[in-house]
């Protein structure tokens, strides 16, 4: 194909075979399409989207306008040892290929591919990942504004049957409209069910998200401050489920764990209310080390032993475990990534004896 279209010199004959005037065609028609200015027609030009290839691993086929989760590249950048860099291969660089998984809840949303074709297992296609483009969804409610996967989940007889090979029902492997997601939908047919749609989707960074807390860990050197163990969390929607409509633990979320499952503490929580809530300040009046001065001394017909030496502090608590939060990930003074929260603590009165000199 290459030699179709040789150089030749000056004088030479010019031989072109049926596939290089084919091509030269293509490209004049091209250039004409320019027009005199050398701008493009704007209704012939490329549409504002990006294209990646994926290859359908999901187990099933898919149609056009399905939607796959995103996966890691089907070819993988090698090493060069001797110099210590990392070579990117033709075959990486220049042709990208992902996998195309099933989407499962907390890792594909916002996080899929929209087939520009038809897919069988194994085969690899067209799938848009950003940009502003056209295609079919399950529209739920028209008022919704946004649409995204509808995930399955592995534990779920759902999940089971599509491991097996069973087609999905219609509108499975399209996107669902929703009131937050991946894809912000731009016009929609009215109605309900499958409908056409210009969307925008623009992959955005999952900085909050929800998580039930578990254990608190009192900081070093701090008196009411903590760092908290968690675990991403969504609602129960089975309505069979004990835990219907409650938050509930997802497994293959984020979490406080490393991957090898072990807590750590770069990875806990903090409670932003905590930082100030600690402190002690100033008291204008007669305060000793943070036991209020309440003036209980100026009521009549109290002890000539006034004030009292027993007090009621207030003494912080730390967030139960269990309580569902929403995290924030968020960079440090160091740019690593920290997860905080705002939730108020709750606070129990204890007795204490008042410092100072005893009383006469």
């Amino acid at each position: 194909m290459a030699d179709d279209l040789k150089s030749v010199r000056r004088g030479e004959a010019v031989q072109l075979s049926a596939s290089a005037w084919n091509k030269l065609m293509d490209m004049a028609r091209r250039d004409g399409q320019r027009g005199a200015s050398g701008v493009a027609d704007p209704l012939l030009a490329k549409r504002d989207r990006d294209i990646v290839l994926i290859k359908n691993v999901s187990g099933i086929e898919y149609p056009r306008w399905g939607v796959l989760g995103l996966g890691a590249p089907i070819y993988l950048p090698k090493h060069n040892p001797p110099s210590g860099k990392q070579a990117l291969p033709q075959d990486f660089a220049e042709n990208l290929v992902l996998r195309g998984e099933m989407p499962v809840a907390g890792i594909h949303e916002g996080l899929f591919g929209v087939l520009l074709q038809p897919l069988k297992e194994d085969e690899i296609g067209p799938a848009v990942v950003s940009g502003t483009f056209g295609c079919v969804i399950v529209v739920q409610d028209e008022r919704h504004r946004f649409a995204d996967v509808y995930p399955s989940r592995p534990d779920s007889a759902s999940g089971a049957s599509l491991s097996s090979g069973t087609p999905l029902v219609d509108g499975d492997v399209l996107l669902r409209s929703c009131d937050h997601g991946g894809a912000e939908i731009i016009w929609k047919e009215s109605g309900l069910g499958e409908r056409y749609a210009a969307l925008r989707l623009a992959q955005q960074p999952r900085t909050r998200f929800r998580a039930i807390l578990g254990t608190a860990h009192l900081m070093p050197g701090e008196r009411f401050r903590w760092l908290y163990e968690w675990q991403e969390a969504r609602i129960d929607a089975d309505p069979n489920s004990e835990t219907y409509g409650s938050y509930v633990p997802l497994d293959r979320g984020l979490s406080s764990r490393t991957k090898a499952g072990a807590q750590t503490e770069a990875r806990m929580a903090i409670n932003r209310y905590e930082s100030h809530l600690s402190q002690v300040h100033p008291q204008p009046d007669d305060g000793i080390e943070g036991f209020a001065n309440a003036g209980a001394c100026i009521v009549p017909g109290v002890p000539e032993s006034c004030p009292p030496q027993k007090s009621a502090v207030p003494i912080l608590q730390p967030i139960l475990d269990g309580v569902c939060v929403e995290l924030v990930a968020e960079p440090d003074s160091f740019g690593n990534t920290r997860y905080a929260f705002e939730a108020l603590n709750g606070v129990v009165f204890t007795e204490m004896t008042v410092p100072g000199e005893t009383p006469q």
